[in-house]
């Protein structure tokens, strides 16, 4: 799977979109806030989240620091609850 955009919208959810024309609304608070990762930990911080770019099909954040598989984020894994949305 490859993202073709990806849309901040708000907290931590971010709109994306995939070259199939799927779209998600993930929500990745937990996956920042709980990472036992500090290196990943420090994108929970909204002023560093919202820094994310779309490299080569995948969600990324930092210089290599973080990238979300985009096979997951198709599948739901990080599907933002209605009432966040």
């Amino acid at each position: 799977m490859t993202i073709t955009n990806a849309t901040y919208l708000h907290d931590y959810l971010i709109e994306v979109t995939f070259k199939d024309n799927v779209i998600r609304v993930i929500d990745l608070e937990n996956f920042f806030k709980t990472s036992p990762l500090k290196l990943v930990r420090k994108f929970y911080s909204l002023e560093l989240f919202r820094q994310f770019r779309i490299e080569d099909g995948v969600l990324c954040w930092g210089d290599n620091e973080c990238d979300i598989n985009p096979n997951s984020i198709y599948a739901g894994k990080y599907d933002a609850q209605l009432e966040h949305v």
